[in-house]
């Protein structure tokens, strides 16, 4: 997410009558013209929600697959994840590949050339994060915590992980990095990059702790601050592993936040699922003020399907959150975007990609709506708001 702070230009107006729905679409019955005594009041409008449901979906069934598991043990990891600014307080801008590694195909994604290790049958689950430093676009930090079946596959891993680093680029070695355990395994060198301009150096270190392996690639143009950042990853990953201790339970949404959003009827990865606080704050600028801010306004989860639901610890809250979302998309944002017809607290714009984000505030609830096509957007504003009613 990105953005600076811009007050959605948005038409407000207070809906006077019950919403029914009726084929899709909801109507509000307000008067029409004048009455007698000259008051103003407005005409009939219709809230349409198009094809998108108006009342809060079904419980979310509890994980019963491999694949479930492994991507619900992923989500809930990513709140023993660090940071990326807490390794180096530089590395703010983050990236899309914040994600929940649910097998050694993802993790192939952030390290190429790793989904066919030796210890890939023992993979389970993991978490990434990465980012780089606005001032500095070459330097960039991905970190991920991966665990495996017991700790010697894991070892096992981080050897092997560490190998296929090195053979990313002939110039890599295996020079310990001084700070580390003597387990870490270690890649670091040139990047690969043949006419990088300008040149950048890699560090890289694979790190074994009981059956997971701290993963951290730093690049930068000073190959000692690349060595140190690693380091200082890992002192501060490391401790926060110590309290850890995989959840066994299989229960997706145990506080019922997914009934309401807008259903995804696709099978997304980051869909259908439900993100604990730090969790959430890996995927904004910023992460460790957004962390801040998410424990200010009492917000603990957020819900993410079609739509996305955070609960704040009240309307105020509720609001200054909507706030902060909205200046989170400021390099993103291209222009406002008419909101639909009165829908009170609803702001729309434009990306620069022209998608359409709408963000809303009913309640405690909050809700962020992304579509292809502004009248898509506005539909599902209409069916989520009429959804937070009810909740």
């Amino acid at each position: 997410m990105t953005s600076a702070a811009v007050t959605a230009s948005t038409r407000r107006t207070r809906v006077r009558a019950t919403a029914v729905a009726l084929l899709g679409a909801v109507s509000v019955a307000t008067l029409g013209a004048c009455t007698l005594d000259g008051a103003p009041v407005r005409a009939p409008v219709s809230i349409d929600a198009g094809r998108y449901p108006t009342s809060p979906g079904p419980a979310e069934p509890d994980a019963a697959t491999p694949g479930a598991v492994a991507r619900l043990q992923s989500i809930r990891l990513a709140d023993h994840v660090i940071l990326t600014d807490e390794a180096d307080p530089a590395f703010t801008s983050t990236s899309v590949m914040s994600i929940p590694l649910t097998s050694m195909k993802k993790v192939d994604l952030l390290m190429p050339g790793t989904e066919h290790i030796g210890a890939a049958d023992a993979y389970r689950y993991g978490f990434s994060t990465v980012a780089s430093d606005p001032k500095a676009p070459e330097s960039s930090i991905s970190h991920a915590v991966l665990a495996f079946a017991d700790s010697a596959s894991a070892s096992a891993a981080a050897a092997q992980l560490a190998a296929a680093g090195r053979r990313a680029s002939d110039g890599r070695t295996g020079v310990p990095i001084a700070g580390l355990p003597a387990s870490a395994q270690v890649a670091q060198g040139p990047s690969a990059g043949v006419a990088e301009s300008p040149a950048t150096y890699v560090s890289m270190a694979f790190t074994p702790i009981g059956d997971t392996v701290v993963y951290t690639r730093v690049q930068d143009r000073s190959a000692d601050r690349s060595r140190k950042v690693v380091v200082a990853a890992y002192d501060k990953q490391r401790a926060m592993l110590a309290g850890y201790r995989p959840d066994p339970g299989s229960e997706v949404d145990p506080h019922g936040l997914l009934r309401a959003t807008l259903p995804d009827r696709s099978n997304a990865l980051m869909a259908h699922i439900v993100v604990g606080r730090r969790g959430e704050a890996h995927f904004y600028d910023e992460p460790s003020k957004t962390l801040r801010t998410l424990e200010d306004l009492g917000i603990a989860e957020s819900a993410k399907n079609l739509s996305q639901v955070y609960r704040a610890g009240s309307t105020e809250k509720a609001r200054a959150w909507q706030r902060y979302l909205e200046t989170s998309y400021a390099v993103d944002r291209r222009q406002e975007a008419a909101a639909p017809l009165d829908l009170p607290g609803v702001g729309c714009f434009y990306r620069r990609s022209s998608s359409v984000v709408c963000l809303m505030t009913v309640g405690e609830y909050v809700a962020e709506i992304s579509a292809t096509k502004l009248t898509d957007a506005h539909q599902q504003a209409s069916a989520q708001y009429l959804i937070l009613k009810k909740m």
